[in-house]
């Protein structure tokens, strides 16, 4: 019989790595329109600027984000509400009359650290491909990696 206290959140962990999906509230292609992927992508830079993580890959899709990065500092909750809230404001502040951008919460995965991280970051960024939104990755604008020695394989 499981115990009807809640359960803690598992913490997250400083020097570890993550692969963060965030996705839009209902799936509306959001980030299709180049304004708000400039948006997304500029926010995705914030982040590291400040320091709470460094980003290893990232792709936007039209209705969700795909990150894989080295988080910086305790919270990984609040670095990805930061993201979306920031991403969500500058968002309306263009759509007039936009009401939710993202749905609540978002997916991670923590990597092991013995992780192979080039096969992770190939994954990350082959998610266009497995979408079949273009026929090749070159032709997806909305994707950046930090190694790419990764997309020879692709």
């Amino acid at each position: 019989m499981p115990s009807p206290r809640p359960q803690p959140l598992p913490r997250s962990t400083q020097g570890t790595h993550y692969v963060v999906t965030a996705v839009t509230y209902g799936r509306v292609p959001w980030l299709r329109d180049p304004l708000y992927a400039r948006i997304a992508r500029h926010e995705i830079e914030t982040c590291e600027r400040q320091g709470w993580l460094r980003s290893e890959a990232w792709v936007l899709m039209p209705d969700r984000v795909h990150w894989l990065f080295e988080l910086r500092v305790p919270m990984l909750g609040q670095v990805v509400q930061t993201f979306k809230s920031q991403t969500a404001r500058a968002i309306r502040g263009h759509a007039r009359g936009a009401g939710s951008i993202w749905q609540a919460g978002y997916m991670d995965r923590r990597l092991r650290p013995d992780a192979d991280l080039r096969n992770h970051v190939r994954d990350l960024i082959a998610q266009p491909l497995r979408d079949a939104l273009d026929g090749r990755l070159r032709a997806h604008r909305d994707w950046w990696m930090r190694d790419t020695h990764a997309i020879a394989t692709l």
